[in-house]
């Protein structure tokens, strides 16, 4: 079973649109209960995606934006910590970001030459 909930975004030209976001819940019957709902974990994949970043006079590398596939683009409204770390939800590692993007925290890896982030896998088999 899925339930769908819908996010309101605004891309980075102040237009808004929908985002689909959904929730697979399993159904598991206890005796004497009845029906209860449970939220299952969440499958992760990795994505590699396009960033736009500054490099400082000293070398710092500071991304600035996350470019999607379909075309939206996420800005990064800061950077809130960097390390050497491995992504523990889709395997591989670098230079982790802990990013904040519209007032929530995501990872940004970078590893070699490409960047990537940890995406919600759409399960809607």
């Amino acid at each position: 079973m899925y339930t769908k909930k819908l996010h309101l975004l605004s891309s980075s030209n102040g237009q808004a649109f929908m985002l689909p976001k959904i929730i697979r819940t399993g159904i598991h019957r206890h005796e004497g209960t009845g029906v209860r709902k449970t939220q299952m974990a969440t499958q992760y994949r990795k994505a590699y995606v396009p960033v736009t970043l500054d490099v400082d006079k000293e070398g710092a590398i500071l991304p600035r934006l996350i470019w999607w596939d379909n075309g939206v683009i996420f800005q990064i409204d800061q950077i809130l910590y960097k390390c050497r770390a491995t992504s523990k939800k889709v395997g591989g590692g670098g230079i982790r970001y802990t990013v904040q993007i519209r007032g929530k925290e995501s990872f940004l890896f970078h590893e070699g030459d490409k960047w990537f982030v940890e995406a919600k896998e759409d399960n809607c088999s």
